[in-house]
């Protein structure tokens, strides 16, 4: 029964994060968003991850940071709890940055929440994978640097 509750509190953090976009509150949706990851975190739940993932992603692509959108996108398609329509919506935000799956590179989904909900926005694995799509990234958008 808990665990019914907290998917509910996560999804509706989520659904408060789109509005928070939407009002241009990007500082809100982040807050929402960061909970909403904890919540999955505690609760074992990654559908409700891969939602909060997925809004995390569209915030960053808003913000210019391809890069981590890039990343939180590969990891969503990645994830074989993804569904017909989680990957639909990854797969066009990719291309949206330029990218075409299929995608090898995704960092773990437990690890990934663990940054996120810790705020540990700096560890060397995630480092080194934001290098790697840096590059990628670079290369699917040449006139980028023009």
């Amino acid at each position: 029964e808990r665990m019914g509750y907290q998917s509910m509190a996560g999804l509706t953090l989520v659904s408060l994060a789109d509005l928070s976009m939407l009002e241009g509150d990007d500082a809100g949706a982040v807050a929402a968003l960061h909970r909403a990851v904890r919540i999955a975190a505690d609760a074992h739940n990654d559908p409700l991850a891969l939602e909060a993932l997925f809004a995390l992603a569209r915030l960053r692509l808003r913000e210019g940071d391809s890069v981590g959108a890039a990343e939180l996108a590969a990891t969503i398609a990645a994830h074989s709890g993804s569904d017909r329509e989680v990957r639909r919506r990854t797969t066009e935000l990719l291309a949206e940055i330029g990218i075409e799956p299929p995608l090898r590179e995704a960092v773990d989904l437990s690890i990934l929440i663990d940054e996120i909900a810790t705020h540990a926005d700096g560890a060397a694995a995630a480092s080194a994978k934001r290098v790697r799509w840096r590059h990628r990234i670079s290369h699917a958008n040449p006139m980028e640097d023009i």
